[in-house]
């Protein structure tokens, strides 16, 4: 309760201890929904955000799946390339490992050289990947 002047005015609940009610506290409470006006704003703007970019990336993912095993649209070689990568390393190695009884310095200069060699050929295979699929991104738009 609050007296003419706006000040708190403390009463007496049945245990004993003082409650004070103030007018400010109903005025930040009338300020909280003044301000829960822009907040919802900025919320419905960011939810519209939301749902323009999830229709944006169906699109997409619709115009990826329109296509299948034999349209060609998904190259799947650059994910064939990367297993392939890892099966010629280990061909290598082993290649090393049977040359090391014949010599020890070419078994060395083929684990030195052999895996570098064989990186530097995967990735150029998957450069040429992402060479056409930054064509394919520039020919949707």
């Amino acid at each position: 309760m609050t007296n003419q002047n706006n000040e708190p005015q403390e009463t007496k609940q049945e245990s004993g201890k003082p409650v004070v009610e103030e007018q400010e506290t109903r005025n930040a409470g009338e300020e909280n929904q003044s301000q829960t006006q822009p907040e919802q704003q900025t919320y419905q703007q960011q939810h519209a955000q939301q749902q323009a970019y999830q229709q944006q990336f169906t699109q997409q993912t619709r115009r990826k799946q329109s296509g299948g095993f034999f349209s060609f649209d998904k190259m799947i070689t650059p994910s064939i390339i990367k297993g392939i990568f890892i099966v010629g390393l280990i061909i290598i190695v082993l290649l090393a490992l049977v040359i090391l009884l014949e010599s020890v310095l070419l078994s060395v200069a083929i684990l030195i050289f052999g895996p570098l060699i064989w990186r530097i050929y995967c990735e150029l295979m998957i450069v040429i990947f992402k060479i056409h699929e930054s064509l394919e991104r520039i020919r949707h738009k």
